[in-house]
């Protein structure tokens, strides 16, 4: 069995970071997460080549639906098939499910796009989908691909756990109505690391006993 993971360069609400380097054996970007290195310059008006989407305001989602839009194509997932894959992982920010007051995620037709091509996977290849919610609100590890660098606050806050499971019922509620519910495995949470010291990613120690509380 191969397994692909399909990692955003964030399209889907976020600051992406346009960097479109497909690597065979580990991440081929799509529009689903992030990553955070700024952007280079996809506008129209001269803007500086290195820009946080957040700064440009209603230009933001525009922008981002003309980049998500084609990212992944229905030939991208021939090739895969072709390869031997038969699973891929889509990680998505917690915006393409949910709208959060105050995030400066953007939320828009993220879900959309996620379906049109898991949708033809499904049903071309029998590639078995897993969503994975790659972010949550207030942040879950301190990184961008965690919400935003420096961002910690999803850890015991009731708010931010509240949130987190709408996005949950959201993308279940996407699962069990996409027609193929058996084709999706939902991962609701990704790397929760609490630990401010970084040399502990990825090991026990990267998530504390207040992380867990």
């Amino acid at each position: 069995m191969v397994t692909f993971s399909i990692i955003a360069t964030s399209l889907v609400s976020f600051i992406p970071s346009l960097l479109p380097v497909r690597q065979r054996v580990s991440n081929l970007p799509t529009s689903t997460g992030k990553r955070s290195k700024p952007m280079l310059s996809i506008l129209e008006d001269g803007s500086p080549k290195k820009l946080s989407l957040t700064q440009i305001g209603s230009k933001c989602g525009p922008v981002l639906e003309r980049h998500y839009a084609p990212f992944i194509t229905p030939t991208d997932i021939d090739k895969l098939a072709t390869a031997g894959v038969n699973i891929l992982r889509i990680p998505t920010t917690y915006a393409a499910w949910i709208k959060v007051p105050g995030s400066n995620f953007y939320s828009g037709n993220q879900a959309q796009f996620f379906k049109n091509i898991a949708s033809y996977a499904i049903a071309k290849h029998g590639i078995h989908i897993i969503l994975d919610i790659h972010s949550l609100p207030g942040g879950v590890n301190g990184m961008g691909f965690g919400e935003g660098e420096g961002r910690f606050g999803w850890f015991n806050n009731v708010t931010n756990l509240d949130y987190s499971l709408r996005a949950v019922d959201a993308a279940l509620a996407f699962i069990q109505s996409s027609g193929t519910p058996q084709s999706y495995t939902l991962e609701p949470i990704n790397e929760l690391v609490d630990n401010r010291d970084f040399t502990t990613f990825g090991t026990p120690a990267a998530l504390t006993e207040n992380g867990v509380a």
